[in-house]
């Protein structure tokens, strides 16, 4: 399954490729002199934005009870919570 920020992601990737192959063709060779009649000089620059598509989130949840059972029970609702968090704003 292809997105369209990995097309994007692609597509930027084969340009830098194919702009360095171009640019080593016509760059002088070190030592070469720079302002020879038969040169060309090329230069770019390319910026992108993208919106980020994944995060990865590690969470810990700790409780404090009396009792085993206790913590159990306070951990089970901190996360029952997270997850209503999570879905409410539509976070797998």
């Amino acid at each position: 399954m292809s997105t369209p920020s990995l097309k994007l992601k692609s597509l930027l990737l084969i340009s830098v490729f194919v702009l360095g192959q171009v640019s080593a063709s016509i760059i002088p060779i070190s030592g070469s002199s720079c302002c020879s009649q038969n040169s060309i000089d090329v230069s770019g620059s390319g910026k992108v934005q993208v919106q980020p598509d994944i995060a990865y989130i590690n969470l810990a949840v700790t409780a404090f009870s009396k009792t085993s059972q206790g913590a159990v029970e306070e951990v089970a609702s901190l996360i029952s919570q997270i997850n209503d968090i999570l879905a409410q704003n539509k976070i797998p």
